[in-house]
């Protein structure tokens, strides 16, 4: 078994050198974070029967989900799957380095609408 907690260590090592992970109690939940960036968390939504990312900083509820898997390759893609979600996540919310203060430099991107999260079913 696969908990939430060990998915969070092997993403963290795909995210690099500068990513921390935490293990909840029981492991059902792990938290990862690097200097600088939201705290992002895996835990399972018993209702649903999947394994739910949210990002801390983030009201809108889970930035995706994923389908609970049981062998070593889907297990190894939900991985991958984390880390690339938390990385969309961090450049979607990533500050706009050509803003400034004043209204002149205003994003004109309408944000994206809000919504069911990424939901990942892997094969």
């Amino acid at each position: 078994m696969t908990t939430p907690a060990a998915i969070a260590h092997r993403a963290a090592k795909i995210l690099g050198s500068a990513w921390n992970a935490y293990t909840g109690s029981w492991e059902a939940l792990g938290r990862l974070n690097a200097p600088d960036t939201d705290t992002y968390t895996l835990d399972v939504d018993v209702d649903e029967g999947e394994l739910r990312l949210t990002a801390g900083l983030d009201p809108t509820g889970p930035i995706a989900t994923f389908r609970e898997m049981h062998t070593p390759a889907g297990i190894a893609a939900v991985t991958e799957a984390v880390a690339q979600e938390i990385r969309r996540h961090l450049a979607e919310t990533a500050p706009d380095p050509t803003a400034s203060d004043g209204p002149s430099q205003a994003r004109t991107e309408a944000p994206p609408p809000p919504g069911r999260p990424h939901s990942h079913h892997l094969p």
